[in-house]
């Protein structure tokens, strides 16, 4: 709703005063098909126009652009990220953008709205009627993690046979010792600790064996 997008610029334009950004980047699922959606029409046909020609537009003082999840991934600064109605397929490649001071999400599904924030538990700005599922997991399951992590290269995830077989050890081994293991709560705490999603979903796998 237009409600949602105003809401959601105002917490991007707070952010950026919270951590001296200057830049708010919206991320839209496609920057040709930008014009006629719900926040182009908030933004208005003049912003509308110059974002589509990659030009940034100044907010109070502070420089709008518009990226979509491909051409994101080619930009040494973003400043506060503004991820909206996008996928939570394509939030994955947002979710690793190293150069955002802050991430927010403005969902057009709701059940991938509650996703991301089982995942990340976020601050929400607004109002907010969703409650997120899952929790945290066992002590001696999340030292297990914390140890396969430092040992590890999460640079290629699970790519190395070496990394991939410790993997495979400390999951059969939390699992021989009756520790609960949950494998869709495990890959969101591989994703919080900078586990690429391919390496967080190939541990969720295993965990399921």
């Amino acid at each position: 709703s237009s409600a949602g997008v105003h809401t959601a610029l105002v917490g991007a334009l707070d952010l950026c005063a919270q951590f001296g950004a200057k830049q708010i980047t919206l991320v839209m699922p496609t920057k040709g098909n930008f014009d006629g959606t719900v926040i182009s029409e908030v933004l208005g046909k003049e912003v509308t126009k110059a974002l589509q020609k990659s030009r940034p537009v100044n907010i109070e003082g502070v420089a709008l652009c518009l990226e979509s999840p491909q051409t994101l991934r080619n930009k040494m600064s973003s400043g506060v990220v503004l991820a909206a109605h996008i996928s939570i397929k394509d939030m994955e490649i947002v979710d690793a953008t190293h150069s955002a001071n802050a991430i927010l999400f403005l969902p057009w599904i709701e059940e991938e709205g509650k996703q991301w924030l089982s995942t990340w538990m976020p601050k929400v700005i607004g109002p907010n009627t969703w409650k997120a599922s899952g929790g945290t997991l066992d002590s001696e399951v999340e030292a297990a993690l914390d140890r396969l992590t430092r040992n590890i290269n999460l640079g290629s995830g699970l790519g190395h046979p070496s990394d991939l077989a410790a993997a495979r050890r400390v999951i059969a081994t939390l699992k021989s010792d009756g520790h609960p293991i949950d494998p869709e709560e495990i890959r969101r705490w591989a994703l919080r600790h900078n586990w690429s999603a391919t390496a967080a979903e190939t541990l969720k796998k295993i965990c399921a064996k």
